[in-house]
């Protein structure tokens, strides 16, 4: 049996709260704290949160990495990526 490491998981959360950035319940916790709790444990995590103003405030060096266009919505939505400092993207 090989000792080596299988490839890390790709997860991905998508989330509508996630500690340090917003919370208004519960799920902000598991969302902030699960995905840092993987990312140690190999699996390569990233986290989706919409872009609440108290979300971009608490942020730090957002990097604008893509924009589209959805439906009817009027206008351009900018996707932003950081890091938070557990170092989840």
């Amino acid at each position: 049996m090989s000792s080596q490491r299988p490839t890390p998981l790709k997860i991905l959360f998508a989330s509508s709260e996630a500690q340090p950035l917003i919370k208004t319940g519960g799920l902000a916790d598991v969302a902030g704290s699960l995905p840092p709790a993987l990312s140690h444990l190999g699996e390569e995590v990233r986290l989706v949160l919409p872009a609440y103003p108290t979300t971009l405030e608490q942020a730090r060096e957002l990097t604008p990495v893509s924009s589209l266009r959805i439906g009817a919505y009027p206008g351009e939505i900018t996707i932003h990526q950081g890091t938070l400092e557990e170092g989840v993207t």
